[in-house]
């Protein structure tokens, strides 16, 4: 009756419920001590055990995972016990899962290990006849899990694990035609699978994103005013344009441009949502981004809607890190394409960028992308005053060298870090005819210009360092100019 009064407290008052499973958890721990061959009671024990663990993983995991594990040896003695009972088999699935869930967040190992043997129960339980839908709705959500932890570390074992989740879900959309949920998710499972071809193999990754595509479509047909299937179809147009971005962007920008159309109607229905207009932002940036590879007139009208739209949300936001983000990054866009035609046009767009860089750094000094946003941000005002502004446009770039320091003190490593960190020090040293400025960079530019991915953008600067070195020592030491001079000879 305690534990009964528990689970009927449990979504209202986890507090209460917990008390209550306590109260059980002696009454039961008592029992099975005086008659511990009684199975029923140490089930109910275990059972018990496992309310209390699904009770305190939220607030005290490692009170949880004490309570689970408990529960887990007691479940693996009844699966032993009676090993083709279904029900001792799916109560071992079920805690073997909570325990991985727990270590999860502590130790990937650990969590992969449990989940591994949940697998090895639910591969048993569905082999079962007759098969049983729960157990293949489980062994499915376990399967898409293992996979995503495994997809950055075993890519090849996580395509695998996603391809047996899909076959099962084929299996299930088979079995009942009718059902939408059941073909949405379908279309969820092809999906991860494409995902995980689109960089080995983007053929048959395209081939599983228009199957994808192909059933969100009926399903867009099947309910018309259902907006989860529409923004699920605009995604799908999305990911079919990615891959053929490169292949055939004519085409890419036409599915782009067909994604953008339903997430203005999305949006259209309640344009007070928040996220549907974040949407459309990004819809239109994709396709801007698309359109700067043969109508720069498109993309700049596509980034200026999109601009439009950020600022209203900032405006409703203003504390919202992400979409500041993200119109600091358009507005560089719009900027870098109009440096060279309407370069005082770009320089307000690049000075607007500057100061959310600003914002968000001052909002978190350690954030290191946000303080390489600002460096990079501070080059660019500086290229664009080089001409016009020596003066200011020395001041930039001394902010900049000074955020690069910054970084590599702190540990940042990166060579395209480092590429920039070098340009920088390049255009101080161009702007001022100080030696200390070439001084510094000539380390880093010896450095990149021996990589293979760097070679043809560094090497021609390394040649200007070394004369420039070279022009500034032949009085201070013309020794050291004399091999700058020789080391300047050799490059072509």
């Amino acid at each position: 009756m305690l534990d009964y009064v528990g689970g009927q407290l449990l979504n209202a008052d986890p507090e209460a419920a917990l008390e209550y499973y306590q109260q059980c958890l002696v009454i039961y721990r008592d029992f099975v001590a005086r008659r511990p061959s009684d199975l029923a009671k140490q089930a109910d024990l275990a059972l018990v055990l496992a309310n209390i663990g699904g009770v305190l993983k939220h607030t005290d995991p490692e009170a949880a995972l004490e309570h689970y594990q408990e529960s887990l040896r007691m479940r693996r003695y009844f699966a032993e016990v009676a090993p083709t009972e279904r029900a001792a088999k799916y109560d071992l699935g079920i805690t073997l899962e909570n325990i991985a869930e727990i270590l999860q967040q502590s130790d990937v190992e650990a969590a992969l290990d449990y989940y591994q043997q949940c697998l090895k129960v639910r591969r048993y339980l569905v082999e079962l006849i007759p098969p049983n839908r729960i157990d293949q709705v489980d062994i499915i959500s376990t399967l898409n899990t293992v996979a995503g932890l495994m997809k950055k570390t075993d890519p090849a074992a996580a395509l695998n694990y996603y391809q047996e989740s899909l076959e099962i879900r084929r299996y299930l959309v088979d079995s009942t035609p009718n059902d939408l949920p059941s073909q949405r998710d379908m279309a969820v499972s092809v999906g991860r699978v494409a995902d995980m071809l689109k960089h080995s193999d983007p053929t048959a990754a395209l081939n599983y994103y228009q199957e994808c595509l192909a059933i969100f479509q009926r399903l867009v047909e099947e309910e018309p005013d259902n907006l989860q299937w529409q923004r699920d179809l605009a995604i799908g147009l999305e990911k079919v344009a990615v891959v053929l971005a490169d292949s055939d962007p004519k085409a890419a920008l036409n599915y782009y441009q067909q994604s953008l159309e339903i997430f203005h109607k999305i949006a259209s229905e309640k344009p007070t949502d928040f996220q549907r207009q974040l949407d459309v932002t990004i819809s239109l940036e994709k396709v801007a981004f698309l359109f700067e590879k043969f109508d720069s007139d498109s993309a700049l009208n596509y980034y200026r809607q999109s601009l439009e739209i950020r600022q209203q949300l900032i405006e409703r936001a203003p504390n919202n890190l992400q979409i500041k983000r993200g119109l600091s990054v358009v507005l560089d866009r719009v900027a870098d394409m109009l440096r060279k035609s309407d370069p005082t046009t770009a320089l307000g767009y690049y000075r607007k960028s500057l100061e959310i860089n600003h914002q968000i750094v001052e909002n978190d000094p350690a954030d290191r992308s946000a303080q390489l946003d600002l460096a990079r941000n501070l080059n660019h005002i500086g290229y664009l005053l080089k001409n016009t502004n020596v003066a200011s446009a020395v001041g930039y770039y001394q902010q900049s060298a000074k955020i690069f320091r910054y970084l590599f003190q702190n540990g940042a490593e990166n060579i395209y870090l480092e590429r920039d960190f070098t340009k920088t020090l390049i255009w101080l040293g161009l702007l001022t005819n100080e030696l200390p400025y070439w001084e510094e960079s000539l380390p880093l530019v010896r450095k990149l210009s021996e990589i293979p991915n760097l070679y043809d953008e560094m090497h021609p600067l390394l040649k200007t360092v070394l004369v420039k070195m070279a022009r500034l020592l032949e009085n201070l030491d013309p020794t050291r100019a004399a091999q700058l001079w020789k080391d300047a000879e050799k490059i072509s």
